[in-house]
């Protein structure tokens, strides 16, 4: 969900633009559950769409790829409801007040992410 607005020097807002962005929640939950991050370096790999070379070590050094606490698939679960409990209402006002459209979600699971190295 973004939001743009415009605003007096009063900090009145006199236009404002909603939007959010929609897709699959099955796909943000494998693409987030999919990544490894290299500590040392940060390099990031997802091991659906951007693999090591051998699995689970880095390209460039070979030690060991970690998953971080935030990538567990019970905490991205509840970072999904939780953006679902905060964002929802909102959107749901936006919608209802016509300044907002939203298009059908998107599968993401076909696009490729950038190369890490």
């Amino acid at each position: 969900v973004f939001f743009f607005d415009e605003t007096a020097t009063t900090e009145i807002y006199t236009r404002s633009i909603v939007g959010s962005v929609r897709c699959v929640q099955e796909t943000v939950l494998e693409r987030c559950t999919n990544r490894r991050v290299h500590e040392g370096s940060g390099r990031v790999y997802n091991n659906k769409l951007n693999p090591p070379k051998v699995h689970d070590k880095d390209d460039i050094t070979g030690e060991s790829l970690t998953q971080l606490g935030d990538d567990k698939p019970d905490v991205v679960k509840k970072r999904i409801a939780s953006f679902h409990e905060k964002y929802d209402p909102i959107i749901k006002h936006y919608e209802n007040c016509l300044l907002y459209t939203s298009p059908s979600p998107r599968d993401l699971s076909t696009s490729r992410m950038p190369s890490s190295a």
